[in-house]
């Protein structure tokens, strides 16, 4: 793989602890990491004996889980410059699919922490973005029951755009390359809703949808800024 870009903190941290310069051997390197690229609809699971984290390099992938009614939960997408977690009790419950053309590394944290002499700055790096997501996940959840249908898109617009990768190269811009299907699934919401809602803020000027996978955020005031208009049909 390309060498990558670099991207964040964590992901910057992690990157330097297993990559080419980190000083680890050649052999303790391909126990530890796996380099992927996955081509656009592509799906795999994280097969791995212990937990794992994937650091997005380029590319945008979507994570799922199925539920206990046979329905499919899209849990996540994730931009480059993304480190996504995979703890062992939901590894093999999760599937990713690649939404354009992807370039990851697999870090094996069983292995990593076993065999990396710094591990106690990779425990503290993973430790401190899982709590990071823990929060955000929770916050994700009490928004969904207590937000409008227009509040949960721009919040989770927001969310997007304060990711290293969101522009893909414009900083001008939000990239959503997915389908609107799964934003709307994301969400909580049916489609239908999410189109009307797209289309209503864009109509009030909250947004602009330059084309299909592209959206700028036309920020107002925090105070203003998740009033939105009421739209009918919330899920």
């Amino acid at each position: 793989m390309a060498r990558m870009p670099k991207r964040g903190r964590c992901w910057d941290r992690l990157l330097g602890l297993t990559g080419d310069d980190a000083g680890i051997s050649p052999e303790v390197r391909l126990r530890v990491v796996t380099e992927l690229t996955a081509e656009a609809g592509d799906t795999f699971r994280v097969e791995r004996s212990g937990s794992a984290v994937l650091l997005i390099g380029e590319g945008m992938l979507k994570s799922e889980r199925g539920l206990p009614d046979g329905r499919v939960a899209v849990t996540g997408f994730h931009y480059p410059g993304d480190v996504v977690e995979v703890p062992l009790p939901i590894a093999r419950e999760t599937v990713f699919e690649a939404v354009t053309r992807c370039q990851l590394r697999e870090i094996d944290l069983q292995e990593a922490i076993r065999l990396i002499p710094d591990r106690e700055a990779l425990l503290e790096c993973v430790g401190d973005h899982a709590m990071t997501r823990i929060a955000d996940d929770e916050s994700r959840i009490l928004g969904l029951a207590h937000r409008s249908a227009a509040e949960r898109l721009v919040t989770f617009l927001e969310s997007l755009a304060a990711r290293p990768g969101a522009g893909n190269g414009n900083p001008e811009m939000i990239w959503t390359p997915m389908r609107r299907d799964d934003i709307a699934n994301y969400l909580g919401m049916q489609p239908e809703t999410l189109s009307r809602t797209y289309a209503e803020l864009a109509r009030t000027g909250v947004i602009a949808v330059p084309s299909r996978s592209q959206v700028k955020l036309l920020l107002r005031p925090r105070s203003q800024r998740h009033a939105g208009p009421s739209i009918s049909g919330d899920r």
